[in-house]
C-alpha cells in the first residue's frame, strides 16, 4: 500500500498528529493506518509518523495539509511511484531472479506464455545467470518530400523488422495509406512476442512515428503483452507494457571510444558483422532515392541492415543495461534512458531503505558553483610510450576515507574535538571521523563492484568484443560511481550537500597534486592531468614504484595503467588531444574531427594529418597532404557531399536572433515550402558571392560546383582543421599552398 513518513517539527508533537490524522476524516478520507515507527534522520533515530493511503494520488497532498495544520514538520518518501515502492520495500531485484510461491491460473487479454497468482511475497535470490530473452530489432523509414517526414501528413514507408529468432519483414507502404502497415506491425509483434524491442534513436525518433500516424489512421497499437499502446514514461522513454523498449543510443553512449555517437560508428567499432551492411542515408536524401526503383531497393535493403546491426549491438551489449538495473534498482528500460544521477539517486534509494534512513522528496537545489577538479595544462608536441594513469574511483574512495556525508559534517560554530573530525584542506569543512556516514555506507557497495569487473576484464584479449564491452561496462560503473560526488552538488539530489561536493573536490586536487609531486620526483615526466586521470612516460619500474607509494599514502585509492599510447600529440589547448593505440588505431578527443557539425573534407584533412603525425612522425608528409586537398578543392574535384555543412535546428526559427547560415537556410526553405522543425538537420553549402556569411549560405541540393566559395573552406575548414595540429610544430598556413 501507499505510504509516506511524517515526522513533526517538535519531538513531542507525534502523539498530537497521530490522533488529529486518525481523527479529521474530512481532511485524510484516504488515510488507512496510521503507525509509529523508529527511523533515521542522517544517522540519527527519530521517532515518526508512517501514513498509509489508499491510493498514490493523495500522499503528496496530506503531507502539505498536516505542514499548513501544524505549521512545520517534515515529510519523507511521498513522491515515491508506487512499483519504486515495491521493489524498495521487498528488496526485489531488478533484472534478476526473484522468487515466490504461486498457484497457476487463467487471465485472459494477456500475451503470456503462462500465468501464475503470487500465494507469497516475492524475495530476491541469489543466482546470476540471464535467461534467453527474445528480442525484435525495429527500424523505421520515413521519407519527406520537403525536409524530415512529418508524422501528421507523411505516411510511414516502411518497417524493418527481424527477431533473435531469425524472423524478419520489410512491412512496405506505396501510397498515401499505411494503415496496412501499422496493423502488419502489431501482428508481427504479438506473433512474435518479443522480451526486449530494440532501436537506436527509437524512443526519440522511430516511436514517437509510429505513435502519431497510429493516431492519423485510428489505428490501436496494441503491442504490450496487455494490448496497450505504448506511452512516454518516466525518463522520457518510450514504455512498452511488459516488454523492455531499449533505445540503443542511450547504451551506446556508454561506449567513450565511439564520439561521434551514429549506429553506423558504434557498429564498426564494436566489429559487428552488420557494420557493413548499411549507411546512414541523409533524410534530404530519400525522396530522390524512394522514387527510383533502383534507390527505394537500396533504402529498403539499408533500413534491414540497420536493424540487423540493432539486433546485433543489442545481444553484444544487453549484460550492461542488466547489470547497471540490478545495480541501481531500476528496471530495465528506465536504467538505459536514465541520466546518471537519476541511476545515482535509485541506488542511494535503495541502500538508504536497508539502512532504515529517511528518503528526503526530491527538491530542486539553487546551483552554487564551487572550484572543481585539478587539470594540468599539456605540454604541447609529440610524445612517444605515453601511460595514462587512471586513480581507480578516487572521489568515492575519498569521500569514503574522510567519511564525506551530510550527516558527518560539523555545522559552522559547532564545538567537536579536534581529533575526532577531518579537516578538509583548501574549504576548511569539518566531517565526524565516525559514525560511518550514509554516503560511505552506500559506497562500499559500488567500488567493489567495479574492482570485481577489472579482475573480470583478465578473462579476456584486449582485441576481442568481450574485452571492449566488459571495459565500456567498467566505464559506465566507474561514470556512476564517481557521480556520488557530483551528485552530492546536483541540484536535484535528495541528499543535496554543497559541503561534501566541493570537500570532495578539494581533497581530489590535493591527492592529484601530492601524486604529480611525487611522479616527477621519481623521474616520471607528468604530460598532463584531468581529473583522476594522469598522462605520463611509459616507464614500467617508475610507475610501479608511483603505484606501491599510492597504496600506502592514500587508503583505498589504486592507480592503474588504465591505456598505453604508442604515440601521443597534444595540442595547445587542454583536452584536445590525439593518440596512436598499440593496434593502430586513433584515439581522438575535442579535436573537429569528432564534432559533428564540421564538413567532411575538414575532418578527412584533420583525420589524415593526425595519421600522418602520429604514424610517420612527418610534419612535412602531412604538409603535403594538405596542400593535396587544397589543390583537389581549387580543381573543383571534391564532392559537394564532401563540403555540406550540417546543423541541428535547437529552437523553434522564429527565436533565433543571430543570422546564422544554418538558420537562413532553414527560413528559405520553409518559405518554399519545406517542413523544419527543432531537432532537424540543416544541410547547406557557402556559395560564391558578397556580404555575410549568412548570405551566402545555401541549401546544398540547390547548389552546383561551380557555386562553390573555395576560398571559404580553404580559410574556414581546411586550414583551421589541419593547423589545430600543425602549428605544434611550427607551421605557418603560407606553407599549406603552392
Amino acid at each position: 500500500m501507499p505510504y509516506f513518513y511524517y515526522l513533526p517539527e517538535e519531538e513531542g508533537d507525534i502523539e498530537r498528529v497521530k490522533e488529529e490524522v486518525t481523527r479529521n476524516r474530512k481532511a485524510f478520507p484516504k488515510v488507512l493506518d496510521v503507525t509509529t515507527e523508529t527511523k533515521k534522520l542522517l544517522g540519527h533515530p527519530r521517532q515518526v509518523l508512517k501514513i498509509t493511503c489508499t491510493g498514490s494520488d493523495v500522499r503528496s497532498a496530506y503531507a502539505s495539509e498536516l505542514n499548513r495544520i501544524f505549521g512545520g514538520g517534515r515529510s519523507f518518501e511521498q513522491d515515491f511511484r508506487l512499483s519504486v515502492r515495491y521493489i524498495a520495500d521487498l528488496m526485489l531485484t531488478t533484472s534478476g531472479w526473484n522468487e515466490c510461491d504461486v498457484e497457476k491460473i487463467k487471465v485472459e487479454g494477456i500475451a503470456v506464455d503462462r500465468a501464475y497468482l503470487a500465494t507469497t511475497v516475492p524475495k530476491s535470490i541469489a543466482q546470476d545467470d540471464t535467461p534467453s530473452l527474445r528480442v525484435l530489432a525495429v527500424n523505421a523509414l520515413t521519407v519527406g518530400e520537403k525536409g524530415s517526414a512529418r508524422p501528421e501528413s507523411d505516411p510511414l514507408r516502411a518497417l524493418a523488422l527481424l527477431t533473435s529468432s531469425g524472423k524478419s519483414a520489410i512491412l512496405l507502404c506505396e501510397g498515401g495509406d499505411d494503415a496496412e502497415l501499422l496493423r502488419g506491425f502489431v501482428e508481427f509483434v504479438n506473433r512474435s512476442d518479443p522480451d526486449l524491442i530494440v532501436g537506436f534513436e527509437s524512443s526519440k525518433v522511430d516511436w514517437l512515428y509510429l505513435i502519431q500516424r497510429a493516431k492519423v489512421c485510428d489505428i490501436k497499437l496494441s503491442v504490450g503483452r496487455d494490448a496497450s499502446e505504448p506511452h512516454t514514461s518516466v525518463y522520457g522513454h518510450i514504455s512498452v507494457t511488459g516488454r523492455a523498449n531499449l533505445d540503443l543510443s542511450d547504451v551506446a553512449g556508454s561506449i567513450t571510444e565511439v564520439k561521434v555517437k551514429t549506429l553506423e560508428n558504434v557498429a564498426k567499432y564494436l566489429q559487428l558483422h552488420s557494420a557493413n551492411k548499411f549507411k546512414v542515408i541523409d533524410e534530404w536524401d530519400r525522396f530522390g532515392l524512394w522514387n527510383e526503383e533502383s534507390g527505394r531497393r537500396k533504402l529498403l535493403e539499408n533500413a534491414m541492415g540497420m536493424a540487423s546491426s540493432c539486433l546485433e549491438l543489442a545481444q553484444s551489449t544487453i549484460d550492461f543495461p542488466i547489470q547497471l538495473s540490478r545495480l541501481t534498482g531500476l528496471p530495465l528500460d528506465h536504467v538505459v534512458a536514465a541520466a546518471v544521477g537519476f541511476r545515482v539517486d535509485s541506488y542511494l534509494v535503495i541502500q538508504a531503505h536497508r539502512i532504515g534512513e529517511l528518503i528526503p522528496a526530491r527538491n530542486d537545489q539553487p546551483y552554487l558553483t564551487y572550484q572543481g577538479a585539478l587539470v594540468l595544462e599539456p605540454k604541447p608536441g609529440l610524445h612517444d610510450d605515453v601511460a595514462v594513469l587512471d586513480f581507480a574511483s578516487m572521489y568515492p574512495a575519498l569521500m569514503k576515507k574522510y567519511n564525506l556525508s551530510p550527516d558527518t559534517l560539523v555545522q559552522p560554530g559547532e564545538h567537536v574535538p579536534d581529533d575526532s573530525v577531518f579537516l578538509i584542506p583548501q574549504v576548511d569543512h569539518r566531517f565526524r571521523k565516525s559514525p560511518d556516514g550514509f554516503y560511505r555506507i552506500v559506497l562500499a557497495v559500488l567500488i567493489r563492484e567495479r574492482a570485481l569487473l577489472a579482475k573480470k576484464l583478465g578473462e579476456y584479449t584486449a582485441d576481442s568484443t568481450e574485452f571492449r564491452v566488459l571495459r565500456d561496462r567498467e566505464r559506465a560503473l566507474k561514470v556512476v560511481t564517481n557521480a556520488c560526488y557530483g551528485y552530492a552538488g546536483w541540484a536535484g539530489a535528495r541528499w543535496y550537500s554543497r559541503e561534501v561536493a566541493e570537500s570532495a573536490a578539494a581533497v581530489g586536487r590535493e591527492t592529484i597534486t601530492k601524486t604529480i609531486d611525487k611522479a616527477r620526483s621519481i623521474g616520471l615526466t607528468v604530460i598532463y592531468s584531468d581529473t583522476d586521470s594522469l598522462f605520463v612516460t611509459n616507464e614500467t619500474a617508475s610507475i610501479d614504484r608511483l603505484r606501491d607509494w599510492a597504496k600506502k599514502e592514500f587508503e583505498g585509492i589504486e592507480i592503474r595503467v588504465e591505456r598505453v599510447y604508442s604515440r601521443i600529440l597534444f595540442t595547445e589547448a587542454m583536452k584536445r588531444y590525439a593518440g596512436l593505440l598499440p593496434d593502430g588505431s586513433l584515439d581522438k578527443v575535442g579535436l573537429e574531427v569528432v564534432r559533428g557539425d564540421w564538413s567532411e573534407i575538414a575532418r578527412q584533412v584533420q583525420e589524415q594529418v593526425l595519421r600522418e603525425i602520429l604514424l610517420h612522425k612527418s610534419p612535412e608528409q602531412a604538409v603535403e597532404v594538405v596542400r593535396g586537398t587544397v589543390r583537389r578543392l581549387r580543381s573543383g574535384a571534391v564532392p559537394l557531399a564532401e563540403l555540406t555543412i550540417r546543423k541541428t535546428l535547437t529552437k523553434p526559427i522564429e527565436r533565433y536572433k543571430v543570422r546564422a547560415p544554418h538558420v537562413e537556410v532553414a527560413r528559405k526553405l520553409m518559405k518554399e515550402g519545406w517542413k523544419l522543425a527543432v531537432g532537424d538537420k540543416v544541410a547547406y553549402v557557402i556559395v560564391k558571392g558578397p556580404g555575410s556569411l549568412f548570405k551566402k549560405a545555401k541549401p546544398y541540393n540547390q547548389v552546383k560546383p561551380d557555386d562553390v566559395d573555395i576560398e571559404y573552406y580553404l580559410d574556414n575548414q581546411v586550414k583551421p582543421a589541419a593547423m589545430r595540429i600543425l602549428e605544434v610544430f611550427g607551421v605557418q598556413e603560407r606553407q599549406l599552398f603552392d
